[in-house]
C-alpha cells in the first residue's frame, strides 16, 4: 500500500489531512464552492476550506459491525473487523478470506495480494447488474 500512497501524492497532488472533523458544511449559492469548517484534532483549532466539490466519503465503517456467524467463537485463526486491519505482513504466505468488496474490503485484499498472501474475498450479492 506504501506504493499506491506514494504514487497518489505525488502524482495526482493529493495530500490527505488525517484526524479531522467536519464541524459544518454548506454550499454557497453565491460563489457556487463549499464552506466547509474542520477541527483539527491534534491541535484544537478551526480549520475552513472552500471548494467547488465535495465528496462525503465515511463509509459504513464508522460504526463496525461482526455479525453473529455460527462457529466464529470456536475459529482457531484471526478475524476481526476491517477498522482493526493494520497491514498484511503477518499474513504472508497463509490463506486469508476477505468478507466484503466496499472499499475496504478492495483495500485490504490488494494489500494482502501485495504482501503475498494467498487471498480471496466473498461478496454478499453480484456487483455486475
Amino acid at each position: 500500500m506504501k506504493n499506491i500512497f506514494l504514487h497518489t501524492k505525488h502524482t495526482l497532488n493529493i495530500t490527505p489531512f488525517y484526524n479531522r472533523n467536519v464541524e459544518f458544511a454548506k454550499f454557497d449559492e453565491f460563489s457556487k464552492k463549499w464552506n466547509v469548517k474542520v477541527r483539527n484534532g491534534n491541535s484544537d483549532e478551526m480549520e475552513e476550506y472552500f471548494c467547488k466539490f465535495l465528496v462525503v466519503a465515511t463509509g459504513e465503517a464508522s460504526y463496525p459491525f461482526i455479525p453473529d456467524v455460527p462457529g466464529l467463537a470456536s475459529f482457531t485463526g484471526d478475524a476481526f473487523h476491517s477498522t482493526q486491519y493494520i497491514n498484511g505482513e503477518k499474513f504472508k504466505g497463509k490463506n486469508v478470506l476477505v468478507v466484503g468488496c466496499g472499499n475496504s474490503g478492495m483495500e485490504i485484499a490488494l494489500d494482502l495480494l501485495i504482501m503475498v498472501a494467498n487471498t480471496s474475498i466473498i461478496v454478499r450479492s453480484s456487483v455486475i447488474n
